[in-house]
């Protein structure tokens, strides 16, 4: 009888990766929707709220032209200018779409709830704390700025200027494996990443990491903290239950509701390792 032997790590949890917007700041992840719009009322080009916000990740300049695919603010934008942008045109929008974001800064990063005492109890216990973001290094230093003055303190943060990919927006794995590099940690099953998007969901499963998915708070739900508050119950849960069904669906080893949550979550993966468990 022949037996084969495998390797498995049985430490506990080295770091935990956490995607900034809709998980660490700006409730409902509506931040780039809202300068979206800001953007097109600058040109008097009407865009609603909720054309805007799209929960997957693309180069600005890309962003933009798809919202040209729309009949309506194609329209608009032709009466004011006779013609559609063209490539270069895209990105001039897109450098000024920046500078609508660095503008909104501080009322769009405001860290969401539990994120600051949950984050404390991880570095006390001696889990390292990353920060990503596919935003620009100048966006992700001022919302990184907000999030420290509100008692958020990464030991590390990765832009999406860190990443020399082709390819660098989730769900590629980009993003994660630089913070990994750069916390000095392994192996990956060491490793949680926590986001609100399915591009994290699937970007984490890509760097073969633990990955958790969170609902009320996220770019998936995009509702305010108002909005949730007041929305009917049975919508509301609704909503959520939506949301859990399809991260799970995409692979989430987790899927939570509220950032406090995610300490029952470390626990449950601390458990796991401890027999072996590695995430599949």
């Amino acid at each position: 009888m022949e037996f084969f032997y495998q390797r498995s790590y049985r430490g506990p949890v080295k770091a935990v990766i956490l995607d900034l917007e809709g998980t660490v700041l700006d409730y409902g992840g509506l931040g780039l929707a809202k300068a979206l719009v800001e953007l097109f009322q600058r040109h008097q080009v009407f865009l609603p709220l909720e054309e805007a916000h799209i929960t997957h990740a693309l180069p600005k300049a890309l962003h933009i032209e798809h919202l040209f695919h729309l009949p309506n603010v194609a329209e608009q934008w032709r009466k004011q200018y006779q013609t559609l942008p063209n490539e270069a045109g895209y990105q001039d929008l897109a450098d000024e779409l920046l500078q609508c974001q660095l503008s909104r800064i501080s009322y769009d990063a405001q860290l969401l709830p539990h994120v600051a005492t949950s984050v404390q109890k991880w570095q006390q216990a001696g889990i390292l704390i990353a920060a990503t973001t596919p935003e620009p290094e100048p966006l992700a230093q001022a919302m990184l700025q907000q999030a420290q003055a509100q008692g958020f303190q990464p030991d590390q943060a990765v832009s999406i200027d860190h990443i020399a990919s082709q390819t660098p927006m989730p769900p590629a794995p980009w993003l994660i494996a630089q913070s990994a590099i750069m916390l000095g940690v392994y192996p990956w099953e060491s490793v949680v990443a926590i986001g609100d998007t399915l591009d994290d969901i699937e970007a984490g499963l890509n760097a073969g990491v633990w990955t958790v998915g969170i609902v009320q708070t996220g770019r998936e739900m995009g509702c305010t903290a108002q909005e949730i508050q007041t929305m009917q119950p049975d919508k509301r849960q609704s909503l959520i239950n939506e949301i859990r069904q399809r991260m799970y669906r995409s692979g989430a080893h987790f899927v939570v509701n509220t950032f406090d949550q995610c300490n029952r979550v470390l626990d449950e993966i601390q458990d796991r390792l401890a027999i072996g468990i590695r995430p599949a």
